[in-house]
């Protein structure tokens, strides 16, 4: 009786060709240096935008229960 082949992996032409084809689907990552300067700049502005966006809801709100008390 013959044995049968052992399960070899995949190496040839059509191996690579799937490994390659299956990398481009994936996203690529880059990793970027910033200055330390950069990155205060970005997290002020970051700040000074969420302090301004809670100031507004706050000021909606308290206006808005003002409303509902005289009504």
């Amino acid at each position: 009786m013959r044995k049968g082949y052992t399960k070899r992996q995949n190496c040839g032409k059509g191996a690579r060709q799937e490994r390659r084809n299956g990398q481009t689907g994936r996203g690529r990552q880059i990793q970027l240096v910033l200055d330390p300067e950069e990155v205060v700049a970005m997290m002020q502005d970051s700040l000074t935008d969420f302090a301004t966006e809670m100031g507004l809801k706050v000021a909606h709100l308290l206006l808005q229960d003002e409303v509902n008390q005289r009504c």
